[in-house]
């Protein structure tokens, strides 16, 4: 008899447990962040738009729109896009921006 209590006893392992908010704990080790590049401010000057309708937009014209679609006084930039696209300089920069900078907005 005493074999059996002895290996019951010995089958009866302490285990120690974690107590409180300690258990659910996640141990993790934080690593710096890099520092995005920040674009210096600028002097942005917005161009006047020449308010043009659709049949009025050419090959060279910005086409970039003004206003909601739906409304009777919709039209579209109408400033010189130049050979590179189809917005004026202005618009260009604010419809394309790097993907950094589209990353660091959301």
């Amino acid at each position: 008899m005493q074999k059996s209590v002895a290996r019951a006893a010995s089958a009866a392992r302490h285990v120690t447990a974690s107590i409180g908010a300690t258990a659910l704990q996640v141990q993790f080790e934080a690593e710096p962040v890099a520092r995005h590049y920040i674009r210096p401010v600028e002097n942005v000057v917005v161009p006047i738009s020449r308010n043009l309708q659709l049949v009025e937009l050419t090959e060279r014209t910005c086409k970039w729109p003004n206003g909601d679609p739906l409304s009777e006084d919709f039209s579209f930039c109408g400033n010189d896009a130049g050979e590179t696209g189809p917005y004026c300089k202005y618009h260009a920069r604010v419809a394309f921006q790097p993907a950094a900078e589209r990353r660091r907005s959301r």
